[in-house]
């Protein structure tokens, strides 16, 4: 069976979050085996074309009329400038199958021109947008009774699976990394799906690089992501709170990542570290601590995010 060629268009590439930790894995993945593959993504280059072996990208540089939806991912509303620069280099690759990752410019760009070029299209699902649309109307629900917001909370999230699943029946299948996001894809779409789970790295991810006191007996509690409200970080104040009620009170957490709810992390946890973003195996940032009074900094090197 002749290997297919794939041309992927995933919603970031570069940016720090899980979309983007596993289009770099799909990249380097192709890489290693020689794998027919292009990647056409967005970028700090504009334009930048580049083939190695099997392997080709396009990166595209974002407009000054991005808005932003993250602290590092933007949606361009410009983007369409760049139709032909993809159009061209989808006609040279001459993929078989176009992968997206979600409704993002990429996305929509890749649903199209799957349709203009008869080219079969597939989508993984990666994030819960329903889910994260709901949360972030805290700015509006906030001023309304429990029930009431309770209710406009569940219209937001109703109405946007709806939105997101008509985009998603635009593929002939699709890939989810667990069987209960796959059940509702079905269901909702009635399309085909198949589990694309996650894996760690446990050569970089091993308790051979543990560099702790064999001594030391606080318990570390470990959150590493994005500190944003659909990832609902907010437990981790709650978590402290109710161990303390427990009189459990030699714990510290160490958080990874950044985002939108740190500055309410840092103010609501009292025994924290925050490490920022790290990357790689020989990444090592200075951990700030949070509060006075806390253990006290230390070097922290984290493999990969």
């Amino acid at each position: 069976m002749r290997v297919p060629r794939v041309a992927y268009l995933p919603d970031s590439f570069h940016e720090v979050n899980g979309v983007a930790h596993t289009s770099r894995n799909f990249v380097a993945y192709a890489e290693r085996h020689g794998l027919p593959f292009l990647c056409v993504r967005a970028g700090a280059r504009e334009n930048a074309s580049e083939q190695a072996g099997e392997l080709r990208t396009l990166e595209l540089g974002r407009s000054r009329s991005s808005v932003r939806m993250e602290k590092d991912l933007e949606f361009d509303t410009l983007f369409w400038r760049h139709a032909s620069a993809i159009r061209r280099e989808l006609e040279q690759f001459r993929p078989d199958v176009i992968h997206i990752t979600g409704p993002s410019e990429l996305g929509i760009f890749g649903a199209y021109f799957a349709w203009e070029l008869g080219v079969p299209l597939a989508a993984s699902w990666h994030t819960n947008v329903h889910e994260y649309a709901a949360r972030r109307m805290g700015w509006l629900t906030r001023h309304l009774s429990e029930s009431k917001a309770a209710a406009t909370e569940g219209w937001v999230e109703n109405g946007a699976l709806w939105a997101t699943s008509q985009f998603y029946k635009l593929a002939k299948v699709l890939f989810a990394p667990n069987d209960e996001l796959c059940r509702m894809l079905k269901r909702t779409t009635g399309r085909p799906c198949h589990l694309m789970q996650r894996g760690v790295d446990t050569e970089l991810f091993s308790p051979a690089h543990r560099t702790r006191d064999e001594n030391d007996k606080t318990v570390v509690l470990g959150y590493v992501g994005r500190l944003s409200i659909e990832k609902n970080v907010a437990l981790l104040a709650r978590v402290e709170r109710e161990l303390a009620a427990m009189g459990v009170t030699d714990v510290r957490f160490l958080i990874v990542g950044h985002g939108s709810e740190e500055t309410a992390l840092r103010d609501e946890l009292t025994q924290a570290d925050f490490a920022g973003v790290l990357r790689g195996a020989n990444s090592e940032n200075q951990v700030e601590v949070s509060k006075p009074g806390n253990p006290s900094s230390a070097n922290v090197g984290v493999s990969g995010i």
